[in-house]
């Protein structure tokens, strides 16, 4: 009986030790975020772009002749809000002082409007994080 449970540990234990340990591994990368696009209805695209040392740009496209307001927050990746700016029926083209080192992004919130002035469509995007220089 010794024998045999000595036998099954030591079968374990050379199995548990040959075995290759699981990785996660990291997401794969597309080759830009146009392959894979929401689904809106009067919004052909939304983008925004942040630079490390601040300028912010947004690029709104709306099917038809919607109004809409694009409204930017500029974030510290941490959460923490810095400043924000609006535009109604246009882009916004902003740029802020940047502190060396901190990790910042830019929000978009595209809100389109109805004749009614009724929201019929609301859609964010953020830019990739960058540091202020």
């Amino acid at each position: 009986m010794k024998k045999k449970a000595a036998l099954l540990l030591a079968t374990l234990a050379v199995v548990s030790a040959t075995s290759c340990p699981v990785l996660a591994a990291e997401p794969l990368a597309l080759p830009n975020d146009e392959i894979v696009q929401p689904r809106w209805s009067y919004l052909d695209s939304v983008t925004v772009s942040c630079d490390r040392y601040g300028n912010i740009e947004t690029d709104v496209c709306v099917n038809g002749g919607y109004r809409y307001v694009v409204t930017v927050e500029l974030r510290k990746s941490n959460g923490g809000f810095v400043d924000s700016w609006q535009e109604e029926n246009g882009d916004v083209v902003a740029s802020c002082d940047l502190e060396s080192g901190v990790r910042y992004y830019a929000r978009a919130i595209v809100k389109v409007y109805n004749s009614s002035v009724r929201v019929i469509e609301t859609a964010t995007k953020n830019s990739s994080t960058v540091t202020g220089a």
